[in-house]
């Protein structure tokens, strides 16, 4: 993991978490700062900020676009880049408390719904800075951050989720991602580049939602949340109760096979963009699947044989 995250990096994301911490609005409103700080730490959980953003399961919001600025740039901006991922940890936060509302997993969301306001406008200012109002730019802009918007609030209104809902709109959730990869392929001044690089966001968001999807199936069922996952247990006639034993029978391997079938094309993918840095974070996160899933279907294992003893 640390190769991946390499010390310039690093510092590129410690330097963006300092600059939220010393935004101007900290010193103008006092009290907004002291809610942005206890949001935060209740988001980074035990940790702090800077692990759970370079954690090996969590989303490579800044990963991604490291990888994407060093295929497509020639020479890549390092100046550009800070100011991009001060940008994109600020948008990780806007769409953070927004699908924690959305998806029934708020703490203390509600109460801090107004730092959305500052949260937004500094996803947006240090793009002005590279990018005019009406730059090209803007337009992909508009239209990846209103499909965010969208496919968020019917994510959140539907009570099942089929394999085209999953496609087309639950896999979608993490679109902003685009956004980043749209902004180095436009100051680099090689959008030719743009498409292949937002085929790999829309495969990663589709493999990591499933992921999150089959892992936390628990919580998601106790919290009424559909999920394609769960959804997939409803079509096959699985009652509420008879949950758990689909998921030991075989709900769980259903799932780990798509999510390999998926993660196989991501990888094939990045060799095509001539990412070894991306290749190398997808083979990472195909192993400790792969781990991971050995440790609960021993589990599983387990479980079967107690079940097996009760019910003799």
């Amino acid at each position: 993991m640390t190769e991946l995250y390499d010390e310039t990096l690093r510092q590129i994301i410690r330097a963006a978490i300092e600059r939220v911490q010393r935004s101007p609005v900290t010193e103008r409103v006092p009290f907004v700062a002291g809610q942005t700080h206890t949001w935060l730490k209740a988001l980074a959980g035990e940790g702090d900020m800077f692990r759970m953003l370079i954690h090996p399961d969590s989303y490579p919001m800044m990963l991604m676009p490291w990888c994407a600025e060093q295929s497509v740039c020639r020479t890549p901006d390092q100046r550009f880049f800070e100011d991009l991922a001060y940008s994109i940890l600020n948008g990780y936060f806007t769409v953070r408390m927004i699908d924690n509302v959305m998806d029934g997993h708020a703490t203390v969301e509600h109460r801090f719904l107004p730092l959305l306001n500052r949260f937004y406008t500094e996803f947006q200012l240090p793009l002005f800075e590279y990018f005019a109002p009406r730059h090209p730019f803007w337009n992909e802009f508009r239209e990846i951050w209103f499909t965010s918007a969208g496919v968020t609030i019917e994510d959140g209104s539907v009570s099942e989720v089929d394999e085209g809902h999953f496609n087309g709109v639950s896999a979608q959730k993490s679109c902003a991602a685009k956004i980043p990869l749209a902004a180095i392929a436009y100051h680099a001044d090689s959008v030719d580049r743009l498409l292949p690089w937002y085929r790999a966001a829309d495969l990663f968001g589709r493999w990591h939602q499933l992921y999150n999807d089959l892992f936390d199936w628990q919580k998601d069922l106790e919290l009424n949340t559909p999920t394609y996952f769960l959804s997939e247990a409803t079509r096959r006639g699985v009652q509420r109760a008879q949950v758990w034993q689909w998921v030991i029978d075989e709900g769980f391997e259903w799932g780990i096979d798509q999510l390999g079938g998926w993660i196989s094309e991501m990888i094939d993918l990045a060799r095509r963009l001539e990412s070894k840095r991306f290749e190398r974070y997808l083979t990472m996160r195909e192993e400790r699947m792969n781990d991971r899933c050995q440790k609960v279907l021993k589990g599983f294992g387990e479980a079967s044989k107690l079940l097996a003893i009760f019910n003799s």
